[in-house]
């Protein structure tokens, strides 16, 4: 009658013989049967790795990535020409602020609205990329991006330059608090 396997019954022949004990010194050969300790530290150290979190799930990638995400859908609502859903992610408040081009405008209406005034037409908004080139938290509900956007307008040129957002969480949502972008000179980019 068959019983139920052993551990020791998937072990190839060559590792252990008959009689012989994991742990114990082969007395004919002095060969120490050492493998087992290996593969049980190897089991543990196993259990311990599994335990750290992915790098995509660690603090600082999952802040990346967040952040990332909004610029992507961002990025989405001005290429279809959408400029209220671009601005979906702008802090609703009139204590937004938005720099670019030596001039500061105050609150989300008025920086609407100089979107607005600026593309008013979808070949002078062109098609928008963003990347991001670094990110860093400032607390539990706040984070800084540094990026640079490029647009390719159907003339066929690429303005493009730098930016630097300040982002803070509301109700799990990271919104945009300051804006400020600087254009590189023409052909710079």
């Amino acid at each position: 009658m068959q019983g139920i396997p052993r551990w020791t019954d998937f072990v190839p022949h060559t590792m252990i013989r008959p009689g012989e004990r994991i742990g114990s010194t082969d007395m004919r050969t002095g060969r120490t049967l050492r493998w087992a300790g290996t593969a049980s530290l190897l089991i543990v150290a196993g259990g311990v790795l599994a335990q750290i979190p992915p790098a995509e799930t660690r603090p600082a990638d999952a802040l990346r990535s967040a952040l990332e995400r909004v610029l992507a859908e961002q990025a989405e609502a001005w290429n279809r020409g959408d400029i209220d859903a671009f601005m979906e992610h702008y802090w609703n408040s009139d204590d937004l602020t938005f720099s670019s081009g030596g001039r500061t405008t105050r609150g989300w209406q008025a920086t609407l609205e100089r979107y607005k005034k600026k593309y008013d037409t979808r070949e002078k908004m062109g098609t928008l990329r963003f990347d991001t080139d670094f990110v860093r938290p400032l607390g539990d509900a706040a984070a800084l991006l540094l990026g640079r956007w490029r647009l390719e307008l159907p003339s066929g040129e690429t303005p493009g330059g730098n930016f630097t957002l300040v982002f803070q969480k509301f109700d799990g949502r990271w919104l945009i608090v300051h804006d400020h972008t600087s254009a590189l000179p023409a052909g710079g980019s």
